[in-house]
C-alpha cells in the first residue's frame, strides 16, 4: 500500500512540474493558440478532443487542465492582463479644442469667430516603453499562473483518479477475502451443527467476516468521497463527473528523483511567474524614477477669420 501511494504521489509531482516529455502540437479547438491553458495541455501531451465523460486517465487530466474552475479563473485574469497590456504603451489621448467667439474679435484681417486647437502631451523619453514592459511582465505572470493552475488541476485530478482506482482494487480484494471467509464460516457452522469442536474457529471466522464487511463499507465510502473530489476538480456538480476506469496492470514506476528536481527547476511555471514578476517590478522601479520628469506638450491652433466688412488698403485707407 505504501509503495502504491508513493508511486501515485511521484506521478502527481511529475504532472505538477509539467515534465511530461512527450511533445504535442495539439491546441484546444475553441481557444486561441496563445492560450496558456492550451499550452499546458500540449505540454502534457493531451488531446483537447477527449470525451469529458470518459473515465480514462488522459481524458480526466485533459478535462482538468482546461475545464477546472481554478483554471478558468486564472484564464480570466490573464485575459484582463493582456487587455491592459494592449494599451499600456500608448501615449495619452490627443485633445481637440473648439472655441466660438460670441463677440467676434476685430482684426485687420477680419473678425475672428472660430478657433480650433489640437494638442498632444508625450511622456518623457522611455516612459512608454517602460509602461509596456511593466504590463508585459504582468501578462507573463498571469500566463504562467494559468499554466500552473492547469498543471495543478491535472495533478489533483490524477491523484484522485489513482486513489479511486486503488480503492476499487482494494475493494475487489476485500470482497474476495470476504467470500472466502464466508465459505469458511459456512463450513465451520456445518461442522459445529454436526457436533464438531470448532466453536472457537467459528467465532473467529464470524469476527473476520464482520471486520471485512466493515472494511468494504469503509472503502466504498472513501471511493464516493474521492469521486466527489474529482468531480469538483473537473468542474462537475455533485453526483456527476466520470467514473475512473481501471487500466489494469501495475502502477507506474517511481521517477528518478534527480530528473524530477532538474525538470521542476527548469519548467515549473511558478518559477516562471516569479521571474516575470521580477522583470515587471524592475520596469516599475525605472518608471518611478522618471515620474519627476516633465511631459512634452505639442500643439497647433487654427483661427477662422471672416471676411472684413470694410477693406483697408496698404495705405490705411
Amino acid at each position: 500500500m505504501k509503495t502504491n501511494l508513493a508511486k501515485k504521489l511521484s506521478l502527481t509531482a511529475l504532472i505538477l512540474a509539467g515534465c511530461v516529455l512527450v511533445p504535442s502540437a495539439v491546441q484546444p479547438a475553441d481557444r486561441p493558440a496563445s492560450d496558456p491553458a492550451a499550452a499546458a495541455l500540449a505540454a502534457l501531451g493531451l488531446s483537447p478532443d477527449a470525451d469529458p465523460a470518459a473515465g480514462d486517465l488522459a481524458s480526466v487530466r485533459a478535462r482538468a487542465a482546461i475545464g477546472s474552475p481554478s483554471v478558468d479563473a486564472a484564464l480570466r485574469r490573464w485575459e484582463a492582463a493582456r487587455a491592459a497590456e494592449s494599451g499600456a504603451g500608448a501615449p495619452p489621448d490627443p485633445r481637440i479644442g473648439i472655441g466660438y467667439m460670441l463677440e467676434p474679435v476685430e482684426t485687420k484681417a477680419g473678425p475672428q469667430r472660430l478657433a480650433l486647437g489640437l494638442s498632444q502631451r508625450l511622456p518623457w523619453f522611455g516612459t512608454l516603453g517602460l509602461r509596456r514592459d511593466q504590463a508585459s511582465g504582468r501578462t507573463a505572470v498571469a500566463a504562467a499562473r494559468v499554466r500552473a493552475a492547469a498543471l495543478r488541476a491535472a495533478a489533483a485530478a490524477a491523484e484522485q483518479w489513482w486513489e479511486i482506482v486503488w480503492l476499487r482494487r482494494a475493494a475487489g480484494i476485500t470482497s474476495e477475502h470476504l467470500r472466502i471467509a464466508g465459505a469458511t464460516e459456512a463450513s465451520l457452522r456445518a461442522d459445529y451443527a454436526a457436533g464438531g469442536d470448532v466453536h472457537a474457529d467459528l467465532l473467529g471466522a464470524q469476527i473476520e467476516m464482520a471486520r471485512l464487511e466493515e472494511r468494504l463499507a469503509s472503502l466504498e465510502d472513501r471511493r464516493l468521497a474521492r469521486r466527489a473530489a474529482l468531480a469538483a476538480v473537473l468542474g462537475f456538480g455533485p453526483g456527476a463527473g466520470p467514473d475512473p476506469t481501471d487500466p489494469g496492470g501495475d502502477l507506474p514506476e517511481n521517477p528518478d528523483l534527480g530528473t524530477l528536481r532538474r525538470v521542476a527547476r527548469g519548467r515549473n511555471p511558478e518559477l516562471a511567474a516569479l521571474n516575470a514578476a521580477a522583470a515587471s517590478r524592475e520596469a516599475a522601479l525605472e518608471l518611478a524614477a522618471k515620474r519627476g520628469w516633465p511631459e512634452l506638450p505639442f500643439g497647433i491652433d487654427w483661427i477662422i477669420i471672416d471676411e472684413p466688412e470694410i477693406r483697408i488698403d496698404e495705405g490705411g485707407k
